[in-house]
């Protein structure tokens, strides 16, 4: 079966700050194409053979299963409910997490207890360091992650039915009245608790902190609490930074197991399913750099390229981890979940040779194959419905600095957005006085690109891209751009993001010889804040994160500061924002 992408999701790619509103997760039942009809059935199919091995790993009271199994199985339902409206996927999910609430417990298998309750670590009684206590950071994450979905998917559906929203109060409640009060007074302070390693719940791994991610992403989507969103946008910019571009297969990514992307551990395919299904998660939120489709090709391409090349026809192994050494056995995982940004419709085939389908289950309820494929058919619906992914406004918004003292813009506007019009806006100084750069309306998807000669006085530019809708204007792209000492050959400075920022910031550079390079944060005044990196370093890219802090460790004020990258014969400046 061949595969065409439908919708693409989307945010401006490199350098801008797209303005979009997150997809809502709520959905009414509609009428399915015939193919997606086949795999709704092999979901209910799956469903119906996996009963008891779900209900089984919800109840137990295992932080092991509840994490892992129960949660790939929770998050597949969410995903089949999302892309169908079918009220049956999130009942089920309602119904099973109501065993895991039915599962938690305040005692150790020794008898300690603290007023918090939790899961316990309970799969290997051989290892007394986590066995019969809640203090496994790696599960404690996944669970705790999938506690947060739960609540955003009931939360978000509160409407339809009271259940949904009882079930979505009452795992807030948990989630922050025991889960992070216990881990807030364990590690001594909230913010311990979420920023020092092994002093809670973090663990510097990639699969653990996306897990973090979506416990903070969500408790700010349901609370408003910025202080959650802070988190979150803090660890996003941490998993973006982990994730390179394979230099043999540059059409995919790499990443390590551990966030520093330094190190040769690269992540085990089994692994990398719970880093995988979040930026998927976080993509449909319309989240800075997943919602990017140049990202989730390059997921995808991780997948078809790297992965599974040489699985077929045989299907017998797959590659051990995401830079392609070694071989295990095969498994799809949540992978084919990156259908959507394939369009060679490798994924999809993959997904349709693996399904094992209703006459081949054991009976019983306890079929593997059948929990399974209830994964693989519910990320294959959500790559083919047109409600899984965002319509695509603007795939790429870059403002490049020219010798003449213009700024060339380009953008591109999305072949699914429809059919767009749209203006582009240089804000001035005072933050409130435009000046349209385009003397008719932009319409059409493509490329577009426009040449504007702003101030000379102006070293700092913002551009604002905004849609005609129904005669009024809504902003779908934003970039700043510093015309700064310029863009000297071989020396490439990109826009920090976020940029205003708050807890932490992204910035990406590059050289294109060997050189020696600083990487400096300055104050208004010219002073140093903060010295980023200073040595030599080979043609490449690179990427630093910058948290807001001086070389003493001391928060910075809000305000503007400005980061340079210095060779011995050219400088580069940006300008940040950090605001409280």
């Amino acid at each position: 079966m061949s595969f065409t992408p439908r919708r693409i999701a989307t945010l401006a790619a490199m350098f801008a700050l797209a303005l979009v509103s997150a997809p809502r997760l709520e959905a009414a039942a509609r009428a399915l194409t015939p193919e997606e009809q086949i795999w709704s059935d092999r979901v209910f199919a799956g469903m119906a053979a996996s009963n008891l091995l779900a209900e089984e790993a919800m109840s137990g009271g295992d932080s092991y299963t509840v994490g892992r199994e129960g949660g790939n199985y929770t998050e597949a339902l969410a995903l089949a409910f999302r892309a169908t409206g079918d009220r049956r996927f999130l009942d089920r999910m309602l119904q099973l997490s109501d065993l895991a609430k039915g599962s938690l417990r305040d005692a150790w298998l020794d008898g300690t207890t603290d007023g918090y309750t939790s899961w316990l670590w309970l799969i290997d009684p051989a290892n007394p360091t986590y066995y019969g206590k809640d203090t496994n950071w790696l599960d404690e994450s996944i669970s705790s992650g999938n506690a947060a979905l739960w609540m955003w998917t009931f939360h978000a559906n509160r409407a339809i039915d009271p259940a949904y929203g009882a079930a979505a109060d009452y795992w807030r409640g948990w989630l922050e009245n025991h889960f992070l009060a216990k881990w807030y007074a364990r590690a001594g302070g909230a913010l311990i608790a979420w920023n020092t390693p092994f002093a809670a719940f973090y663990k510097p791994d990639t699969e653990p902190r996306s897990a973090n991610w979506r416990l903070a992403y969500y408790l700010w989507k349901v609370t408003g609490n910025t202080f959650y969103r802070d988190r979150a946008e803090e660890i996003r910019a941490q998993l973006q930074a982990a994730v390179q571009v394979n230099p043999s297969v540059p059409t995919a990514f790499r990443w390590a197991r551990q966030l520093d992307p330094t190190t040769q551990e690269w992540q085990a395919i089994n692994y990398a399913n719970y880093f995988a299904r979040v930026a998927i998660e976080m993509n449909l939120e319309g989240v800075p750099f997943f919602a990017s489709p140049v990202t989730m090709k390059r997921f995808a391409g991780t997948f078809r390229d790297v992965v599974y090349v040489g699985t077929l026809p045989a299907r017998t192994t797959m590659k051990n981890d995401v830079n392609g050494g070694g071989s295990t056995a095969y498994a799809l995982y949540a992978f084919n979940g990156f259908s959507a940004w394939d369009s060679t419709g490798f994924l999809m085939d993959l997904a349709e040779q693996t399904i094992t389908g209703a006459g081949n289950y054991a009976s019983g309820g306890r079929s593997k194959a059948a929990r399974n494929d209830v994964s693989i058919a519910s990320y294959a619906l959500m790559a083919l419905s047109p409600a899984g992914v965002t319509a695509a406004r603007v795939v790429r918004f870059d403002a490049l600095p020219q010798s003449d003292g213009s700024v060339q813009i380009e953008f591109e506007l999305g072949s699914d957005g429809g059919d767009i019009t749209a203006n582009l806006y240089r804000i001035e100084q005072d933050g409130v006085t435009v000046t349209r750069v385009n003397d008719a309306p932009i319409h059409g998807t493509g490329r577009h690109a426009l040449q504007d000669v702003p101030p000379m006085g102006d070293a700092v530019i913002v551009y604002e891209l905004r849609e005609l809708v129904q005669g009024a204007e809504q902003a779908i792209g934003r970039i700043e751009v510093s015309r700064g000492i310029g863009s000297p050959a071989g020396l490439q400075l990109a826009q920090n993001e976020p940029n205003p920022f708050r807890s932490a910031t992204t910035i990406r550079f590059g050289v294109e010889r060997a050189a020696r390079v600083r990487l400096a944060v300055i104050d208004a005044g010219g002073r140093l804040v903060r010295e980023l990196r200073d040595g030599a370093l080979s043609p490449g890219s690179y990427s630093e994160v910058w948290d807001g802090r001086d070389a003493r460790g001391a928060a910075v004020p809000s305000g503007t500061y400005y980061v340079t990258l210095r060779t011995a014969e050219s400088t580069v400046v940006r300008r940040a924002v950090r605001v409280q």
